[in-house]
């Protein structure tokens, strides 16, 4: 038999019943929040015993728990660096790119579930359409539980970055800024980066520029502009993306006074940047292109990305209504695109660095 609880913000109960520290035995399911995200919210929770939680393997648990479709945000990025290393310096030592790629996707699992332990606080979570944080609503584990793991992810990965800054000293500096927005963003009170807008920025300086600087200084022991260049571009496309998850939970992100830019344009106003950002984004990635790569290589890519934008922009000014089955269709419109532009942009990564390794294998051969 389960319990129906409803607690108030100002019960002394209340974050205990959302972190999952309020029993041993029950898990405090939440089904219904009012007045999220302000002094008068208050939460109905549904009291089931543990044994009575149907829970899969550990291994999807886990999984679920660190978002691992998200990783897309930094392994991208580590690809194109570890790529442009090969292609022009090779590596200069494999226990190093071992270390420092183990220490940066701790990292990320870190952030990732920090930020969903404050949006389960928050309520954030509690009301978009789809949570990002499954295992946590599903009782599958406590929010306090991810809070811990958040911490422990961080100690492995502040242990993995040690001997990269014995050997490449130089990495301090980025650690520094990156260690600084996270504090900022993550780590003091109930923050998050879905908050607000700076928070938005401070995460795509993160997954774009500091990421693919840290990467490249940590595995060939320099920064160049070319990968600060592709960090600001990348930034910006992973930033588009948020853009788009944000639009499509902007009626209830709004009522719960969560202050992100989507929320501050409102719905015509987040349209017109939703589709002027795409394009900016596009612009960036083209003038990137441009002066680091041939013409031949990517004119292909940027004459597909323009053509499938038709759709998703036409699409998305037709939009009469944040609610119904079209914001649905905008959202896998829009995700189509981030998907093409990753799958165009690794194919001519791996293109330029295996057919430049031809040329110059058959050009020794003569």
């Amino acid at each position: 038999m389960s319990e129906i609880v409803t607690l108030s913000k100002s019960s002394p109960d209340f974050e205990k019943y959302l972190r999952g520290t309020f029993s041993k035995t029950h898990r405090a399911l939440p089904i219904k929040s009012l007045n999220v995200n302000t002094q008068l919210e208050t939460v109905s929770f549904r009291l089931v015993p543990k044994a009575q939680i149907h829970r899969p393997s550990l291994s999807l648990i886990f999984l679920k728990t660190v978002r691992v479709r998200r990783f897309l945000f930094v392994l991208f990025p580590l690809f194109y660096v570890l790529f442009e290393s090969l292609r022009h310096q090779g590596l200069r030592d494999p226990l190093i790119l071992f270390s420092s790629t183990c220490g940066l996707l701790f990292l990320y699992a870190a952030i990732q579930m920090r930020n969903d332990y404050h949006d389960h606080l928050n309520g954030l979570d509690r009301i978009t359409s789809e949570p990002s944080s499954p295992a946590i609503q599903r009782g599958w584990i406590t929010a306090e539980s991810v809070r811990k793991l958040s911490w422990i992810f961080a100690g492995i990965s502040f242990v993995g970055s040690w001997p990269v800054l014995f050997i490449f000293p130089k990495v301090i500096f980025v650690m520094t800024a990156a260690a600084a927005l996270i504090f900022w963003s993550l780590f003091r009170g109930h923050s998050s980066f879905k908050n607000s807008s700076v928070g938005e920025l401070a995460f795509g300086v993160l997954v774009g520029p500091l990421l693919a600087l840290g990467y490249e200084v940590s595995i060939a022991g320099q920064m160049t502009l070319k990968t600060f260049s592709f960090g600001c571009v990348w930034g910006a496309f992973v930033l588009f993306r948020l853009h788009l998850q944000n639009f499509e939970n902007l009626l209830t992100s709004s009522q719960a006074g969560i202050k992100n830019m989507v929320n501050y344009f409102g719905f015509d106003g987040s349209k017109k940047l939703i589709i002027w950002w795409w394009f900016a984004s596009v612009v960036g990635f083209l003038l990137f292109q441009i002066f680091t790569s041939s013409f031949f290589v990517w004119c292909g890519s940027a004459i597909i990305l323009l053509w499938m934008s038709r759709p998703f922009i036409q699409k998305l000014n037709q939009l009469a209504s944040p609610v119904g089955s079209h914001m649905g269709e905008v959202q896998k419109l829009g995700l189509v695109l981030f998907n093409l532009l990753v799958l165009l942009w690794s194919t001519q990564i791996l293109f330029e660095y295996f057919v430049s390794g031809l040329f110059s294998a058959a050009l020794k051969g003569i």
